[in-house]
């Protein structure tokens, strides 16, 4: 019987403009798998005994297991065009939202000035107190602000950029954290503080594309609860 050659892989379509993506590991496996049983048939059919030729059933085996590998090789590279689909698909919406405002429950802000900064809590129960714990970049608390924690639901509040002495804070990013009481003062919980903060780059980050905020933080579109412009 002769020496048959080594299969050839794939080849894959080069730059990210082709409408079909570089085929993975497995893919070119299951092709080397597919152009080797293929070469592996032509010769036992070229070569065999004319006398006793290839049993049928067994050759008809051959052809239903060469029919299961191709279309296996086809079943991925659809998969892989519907992925690469869905990639661009989030990569576009991502786009949308450049430049502009987004709420989150991110819980950072970025003091400019000493405007007020206005943020919103959604407590799932009424608590007997709650308060907006402010931190700094280094995770140091500066202030605390009392909020009502009688109702459930959302509401707004706002933070003039002061620490707990009434003086004002350095400009920069801080967080707000929603920390709730129960009636002895225990500290019970905590809820995020719904935030604003403008998308100032889109980012691809494998699967998913990030959101790059003004504040150094980052979010995926699923973490956004509203646009604004």
């Amino acid at each position: 019987m002769p020496t048959i050659p080594a299969a050839s892989p794939p080849t894959s379509p080069n730059g990210p403009s082709s409408k079909t993506v570089a085929t993975t590991g497995t893919d070119q496996a299951a092709a080397q798998d597919f152009d080797a049983f293929l070469q592996l048939m032509t010769a036992q059919l070229r070569n065999q005994n004319p006398l006793e030729p290839l049993d049928g059933t067994a050759f008809v085996a051959q052809l239903a297991q060469f029919s299961s590998v191709e279309q296996q090789i086809k079943t991925n590279s659809k998969l892989d065009d519907l992925l690469t689909s869905a990639y661009r698909s989030s990569a576009d919406i991502a786009l949308g939202y450049l430049g502009r405002t987004v709420e989150s429950a991110h819980g950072r802000v970025v003091v400019t000035g000493r405007e007020p900064i206005a943020f919103a809590y959604d407590l799932p129960a009424v608590v007997a107190s709650a308060a907006a714990v402010v931190s700094d970049a280094a995770g140091n608390e500066v202030a605390r602000l009392p909020l009502d924690g009688s109702r459930t639901g959302r509401q707004p509040a706002s933070w003039t950029p002061v620490d707990a002495q009434g003086l004002p804070v350095a400009d920069g990013p801080y967080t707000i954290e929603v920390v709730t009481f129960d009636a002895e003062g225990d500290a019970a919980g905590t809820v995020p503080a719904l935030t604003r903060n403008t998308v100032r780059e889109v980012r691809p980050a494998g699967q998913e594309t990030q959101l790059v905020l003004d504040t150094g933080g980052q979010l995926t579109s699923a973490d956004v609860l509203a646009v604004a412009d």
